[in-house]
Parts: structure tokens; C-alpha cells; sequence
């Protein structure tokens, strides 16, 4: 059983059907709640219920076909038929969460609004689930791509389809490797004499996703990569704080965090220090952490080596 390749295929970029064959590693990682982007918490581990939706109910053409499908191309579980008070045809499945999908016969089916794209029905899975289901995608010829191809952070995954029925549905898989600390390994930074920054510079080395910062408790030293999941900041000179084009978390000129994303720590730091001959030297080789921003963090210059327009 094959799926056919939509009518507006032609409309999508080669980033956007590139991304869809692209694979995590493989990982024994165990299903969890949430929705895109989602980091758990020390308080998951001990208070494992999340709250989550009880069903999502979906109408079929064909019941056995979408059952079959379901089962396995999304490696969904079949629970039973006839199990709800619907007396039209129905199948309950379970999802890798536990959340429950209803999949109810109907002859009009309307999956999605006639010009529109915008509905589509999203679903998380592991490394391992993801692989396998880019296997099932193999199999079942079925046209894939991802959406979001520009919008990815570093181990985060994303496939795009439909199902027999033309529901819309998006695949999400985040890695281990959306949270490690990056390390540039480019040794010490030489970026110039500490008296060609004023207050208020904000200045990127971008082969080394560094960014330094001169604030009036000194230099400030940043790492570009988002606390929340790792994606490469930027900065928005007009608004005077950093952005994440991924999941639009935004930080202070310190490196706090100041929305878009709930409860994240502050920007990464690197450890700034001063040659003998004025420059500000950026030590890459470790990455500090922290809560947040504390003037004791900035490093101020020897005015007698940089002079005293420093």
C-alpha cells in the first residue's frame, strides 16, 4: 500500500525534502510528554504525570486500512474495536505517550480545510521510533519533508506527511545531542585592543558561535548557542537583546533570559582575559553555566595596558 505524493510536492524546497532523510542516532531513550521543543525538568523525574490530551479523534474512509496504517507505518497500538459509545465502525489505538488515537469511519471526510495547510496533527517519538518510522517511509513511497528545514536546532528532527486519508502530520524527534554543551575548540581568541569597544558593543566571532559583549561592568564573553535547545542565536540590534530563530526564546545584552521559552538559564559564558599588549583574549576551551547575570562575571581592563580611552 503506497501513499500518493500530494499535488502541492513542487511547491517544496531541496532543504525542505533533504531534511526529511536526515537520521538521529540511534538511542534506547524512553518516550516522553510534551510538545516541540520540550526540555524535562528535575521535577519530572520525580512526578512523572504530566497533564497531556486523553484522544485525538480522526475520521477515515476506511477503518481497516487507516487501522493497518497506523499500526504500522507509526507503530501505534490497536486497542480494540467498537470500544466507544460511537456506533459508527471505529478503532482505539495507543500512542508511544499512552495518549489514545480514535480512528471513526465516515463516507464525507474533510481532513483539512480545501486551500489550507495550516491544521496538522503532531506527534513526538524516540531516536529508535524515528528511525523506524523513516524506514516505514521507504516502504510505503510516502512523500515526506520537513516544514520547518530552516527552523531546526542542533539534534532536534522533524518529518512532515499524510496519512491515507490526507490528514496533515508532523513527526517530532528530539536528540541528547538538542541539550550537550558545544564547545567551539578553537583555543584562545585574540579579538583585538580592548579600546576599539565602547558600551554597548555587541560583536560576533562566528567561526567560533562566540559572542563578546562590552556592558559597563566590563566584557562579557557569550556563547551563541540557546539554553533551551541548541540553536544559534542572533542578535537584534533593534530591540537590544538576542533571539532564537528556532523557538523565539530571547535574552538581555547580560544574557538573561527574558521570554519566548519558560525558565531558562542565562547565556553560556566563556572566560575573558587581557594580553600584555591590551587585547581581549576569549578562552574557548571550557564553558561556564550559570543562572544568571552577576556583575562579578564581567572582566574590566588594566587601564595602563590599553590606556585611558579603555
Amino acid at each position: 500500500m503506497e501513499t500518493a505524493p500530494t499535488k502541492d510536492a513542487g511547491f517544496r524546497t531541496k532543504r525542505q525534502m533533504e531534511k526529511a532523510k536526515e537520521l538521529p542516532s540511534a538511542s534506547d531513550a524512553l518516550p516522553k510528554y510534551g510538545g516541540h521543543g520540550y526540555v524535562p525538568t528535575a521535577e519530572d523525574d520525580e512526578e512523572p504525570f504530566v497533564e497531556r490530551i486523553s484522544h485525538l479523534v480522526l475520521g477515515v474512509t476506511d477503518v481497516d486500512r487507516a487501522e493497518h496504517w497506523y499500526n504500522d507505518v507509526m507503530g501505534m497500538d490497536v486497542l480494540g474495536r467498537g470500544l466507544m459509545a460511537d456506533t459508527r465502525p471505529h478503532s482505539v489505538m495507543r500512542m508511544n505517550s499512552g495518549c489514545l488515537l480514535v480512528l471513526v469511519e465516515g463516507k464525507d471526510i474533510v481532513p483539512r480545510r480545501p486551500g489550507t495547510n495550516a491544521v496538522h496533527h503532531a506527534f513526538n517519538m524516540t531516536p529508535n521510533q524515528y528511525r523506524r518510522l523513516q524506514e516505514k517511509i521507504e516502504e510505503y513511497k510516502i512523500d515526506a519533508w520537513v516544514d520547518r528545514a530552516q527552523f531546526l536546532a542542533q539534534g532536534e528532527y522533524n518529518l512532515n506527511f499524510r496519512d491515507p486519508d490526507d490528514h496533515a502530520l508532523e513527526v517530532c524527534c528530539d536528540t541528547p545531542e538538542a541539550s550537550e554543551l558545544i564547545l567551539p575548540n578553537v583555543g584562545i581568541l585574540d579579538c583585538g585592543p580592548a579600546s576599539q569597544y565602547n558600551v554597548g558593543d555587541v560583536k560576533l566571532l562566528k567561526d567560533a558561535d562566540v559572542y563578546l559583549i562590552r556592558l559597563k561592568e566590563g566584557f562579557l564573553a557569550m556563547s551563541r548557542w540557546c539554553t533551551h535547545m541548541n540553536g544559534r542565536i542572533i542578535w537584534n540590534r533593534e530591540h537590544w537583546r538576542f533571539q532564537c530563530p528556532y523557538h523565539h526564546a530571547t535574552f538581555d545584552r547580560r544574557g538573561n533570559h527574558t521570554g519566548g521559552q519558560p525558565d531558562l538559564d542565562a547565556l553560556r559564558l566563556y572566560s575573558v582575559g587581557f594580553g600584555p599588549d591590551g587585547h581581549v583574549l576569549i578562552d574557548t576551551s571550557q564553558v561556564t553555566q550559570r543562572a544568571c547575570f552577576e556583575p562579578d562575571q564581567c572582566v574590566q581592563p588594566d587601564r595602563a595596558l590599553v590606556g585611558a580611552g579603555a
